[in-house]
């Protein structure tokens, strides 16, 4: 098969980068990877403050009142929910 018989498949116009950045100064629920789960943010909804490299910096209040602030590595989530405020 010729390269130009193959059909051209439709390639997303923005990287997962672009994404990303999109939820950055949201409230998220983070889903993470079996055996990746961070016991601090467990149950909680953080805020995404920004990403730097493969990592993403995240805050919230734990439920004593406490400010957690956290890098995460992004290979450890495995989908994040954006919750409404």
């Amino acid at each position: 098969m010729e390269i130009d018989d193959v059909p051209s498949a439709s390639v997303p116009s923005a990287s997962i980068g672009t994404l990303l950045s999109g939820i950055v100064g949201k409230k998220v629920k983070l889903n993470f990877c079996e055996g990746e789960t961070d016991i601090d943010l467990y149950d909680l909804t953080v805020t995404v403050d920004s990403f730097e490299g493969n990592w993403m910096k995240v805050s919230s209040t734990n439920k004593k009142g406490e400010t957690i602030e956290k890098l995460i590595p992004l290979a450890s989530i495995l989908s994040f929910e954006i919750v409404k405020e």
